[in-house]
């Protein structure tokens, strides 16, 4: 199989996206991203400064300074937020929920379309997560991602929320993870480059 794919795993809360995607991911060699870890990550922040989750002018400096990466470790792949790994503290209830609120907003989703789109940069990776292969990997975008990473210079549009709203984060299965990647502040989100296409399931 190609090294540069970009396999992504989409459907709704209890699907076994998470089991499927690890499993896949280890048997290919390919790194492996949990979305939801993404917005737990942001629901972690606005629970610690107290932030208001439906507040925009609030979540905006959350937005602009997130800075998360998954790097290996033992017993699995860590989610770090700047130099804090944050793996078992996004597992809390009280994150969980704050991670479904923020989740519900514009502003965070854009912001997270454009950290999931840096993660696939490269290809040899498996995403799992609602919206993924519909919006965040649509064919329309995927036009070039592998390798593309900066090439663009235009803004990401936001992201929309999908009918059947916003991802779920009641579950109890806390992923193991795969793979590596990292998304930090200030990257832009990808273009399609000439002659490039990414396949995806």
């Amino acid at each position: 199989m190609k090294k540069d794919l970009i396999i992504a795993l989409d459907g709704p809360a209890g699907a076994g996206k998470s089991s499927a995607s690890r499993l896949l991911a280890e048997r290919l060699g390919y790194r492996y991203v949990d979305t939801g870890a993404l917005y737990r990550a942001v629901g972690l922040l606005v629970w610690e400064q107290g932030l208001d989750p439906e507040d925009a002018t609030a979540l905006g400096p959350v937005c602009e300074a997130l800075d998360v990466r998954f790097e290996p470790g033992s017993g699995g792949q860590r989610l770090f937020v700047g130099q804090r790994d944050v793996t078992e503290r996004i597992r809390r209830p009280e994150v969980s929920q704050m991670a479904s609120r923020v989740s519900a907003q514009p502003l965070v989703r854009a912001r997270l379309l454009t950290v999931q789109r840096e993660l696939g940069c490269g290809g040899g990776v498996v995403v799992e997560g609602r919206d993924i292969g519909t919006v965040v990997f649509s064919r329309g975008r995927s036009q070039g991602l592998p390798g593309c990473l900066g090439r663009r210079t235009q803004p990401a549009a936001p992201s929309r929320i999908p009918p059947h709203g916003p991802p779920d984060f009641s579950g109890a299965d806390a992923p193991r993870y795969a793979g590596t990647g990292r998304a930090g502040h200030g990257a832009q989100p990808c273009a399609a480059a000439p002659g490039r296409r990414c396949r995806h399931s």
